[in-house]
């Protein structure tokens, strides 16, 4: 609830779930498009908190996924306190459920989204304190598509060659993820080949 002396304080219009301000996605990780934001002035929300951090000071955001992937930025973070923290949420506001991502870094990656849905971001301080006069930007920017040998089912053939020279094939991780594959070497994410066996070149 609100103090008589809470009315007079100019709030976001996003200090709840219900006002989040929309953000446009994107189409790389460039954040040509930006949205500036606040937390003073704004109160805890209603929505439970099960990240880090104390939500106290709360300002909501919202986008419509346009991929499986979208990544979140906070950027240019300036006043104080300037430790931020943000979260990811799916569903409505009145039933906001368990977040996607939890963030104390100023960047985050949220998968596994459908294209079409809205989903809504939440930025606080992580500290209790009150008071805060913080400013940023959000941004939400769509990684490139990963590799077409990004997962196993996807393997790039390699030819081996015969006579000790080599058969190059170009490759790049840009937009590859973590295949989930188990592996007793370090690194991540990877990309996937299949070569003959040895015997094949006799």
């Amino acid at each position: 609830s609100r103090g008589l002396g809470d009315v007079y304080k100019r709030q976001p219009s996003n200090d709840e779930c219900s006002g989040a301000t929309a953000v446009t996605v994107n189409p790389d990780l460039n954040c040509g498009s930006v949205t500036a934001g606040t937390i003073q002035n704004t109160t805890g929300s209603a929505q439970s908190n099960t990240c880090s951090g104390t939500a106290n000071d709360d300002v909501w955001y919202s986008f419509v996924a346009t991929g499986t992937v979208h990544t979140v930025d906070l950027l240019n973070v300036s006043g104080s306190p300037t430790d931020m923290y943000h979260s990811v949420y799916a569903g409505a506001c009145g039933s906001i459920g368990a977040p996607l991502v939890c963030s104390d870094p100023n960047n985050s990656t949220v998968s596994g989204l459908t294209p079409g849905n809205t989903y809504y971001i939440r930025v606080y301080s992580y500290s209790s304190s009150t008071g805060a006069t913080t400013t940023f930007n959000v941004c939400v920017g769509t990684p490139p598509p990963p590799p077409a040998n990004d997962n196993c089912s996807g393997a790039i053939s390699l030819t081996m060659s015969i006579d000790g020279s080599c058969n190059s094939v170009s490759s790049s991780v840009t937009g590859a993820y973590d295949s989930g594959i188990s592996s007793a070497c370090f690194g991540t994410p990877c990309l996937l080949y299949t070569s003959p066996s040895p015997r094949d070149r006799q």
